[in-house]
């Protein structure tokens, strides 16, 4: 077998391992930064979003899925939520993520997190660059082309896809950029000891919450 053929199975193999392999996924994306075994409750948390991915590419359900995960602190859960966000881009139709956070600075890190995860090395190896079609500090909106493969298909594709942030209180409603709504929101973190340190607080938190 030929070099060539040889590096074009292990990328396929990398591919295919990226889709459905938790362990694959993070060691990908997070490279040097993951500096010990993905525990076990991570593979467990990473196999209940694969039933999502799963249940989002499915045409005759509705997808309005939602799904809540009680993680303790120092267990990198901001971590896993923000490669989620890659997760659902790359392998479902969703387009518009929106991150929520209990404040438009932290929800903003996140998304730049996540585009250096993106625009990394290791992906642009195996992908491609991406390519930036906005990017707004001041509207905390981010647009970029990002490169996905589907089943079946033989080469990567581009797909843009549509970043926003978001604070704890922020209007939700009426968001539209590209004629598109969100379809992939994230809920990370929002409550700190301002908004829940009584009742009240902790209603008003509920109320936009709930309400939005």
């Amino acid at each position: 077998m030929s070099e060539s053929s040889q590096v074009a199975i292990a990328r396929a193999e990398l591919l295919q391992a990226l889709r459905y392999d938790c362990v694959t996924f993070l060691s990908f994306y997070l490279q040097d930064e993951l500096s010990m075994a993905v525990p076990d409750f991570h593979e467990e948390i990473w196999h209940e979003l694969l039933g999502f991915v799963e249940q989002a590419n499915q045409p005759a359900v509705m997808r309005s899925l939602r799904k809540l995960f009680a993680v303790p602190r120092e267990h990198a859960k901001s971590t896993l939520a923000k490669l989620a966000v890659i997760l659902f881009l790359k392998y479902t139709p969703f387009a518009f993520c929106l991150y929520v956070s209990k404040t438009n600075s932290i929800a903003k890190n996140a998304i730049r997190d996540i585009i250096i995860w993106l625009s990394s090395p290791q992906e642009r190896e195996l992908f491609g660059p991406v390519n930036t079609v906005k990017s707004s500090e001041t509207e905390s909106v981010w647009i970029i082309d990002i490169w996905i493969k589907g089943p079946g298909e033989v080469e990567p594709r581009s797909k843009r896809c549509i970043f926003k942030a978001l604070g704890a209180d922020q209007q939700v409603r009426g968001l539209l950029i590209l004629n598109r709504r969100p379809e992939l929101i994230i809920v990370d973190d929002i409550e700190d000891l301002d908004n829940t340190k009584d009742a009240t607080a902790q209603a008003g938190l509920d109320e936009w919450f709930t309400g939005s």
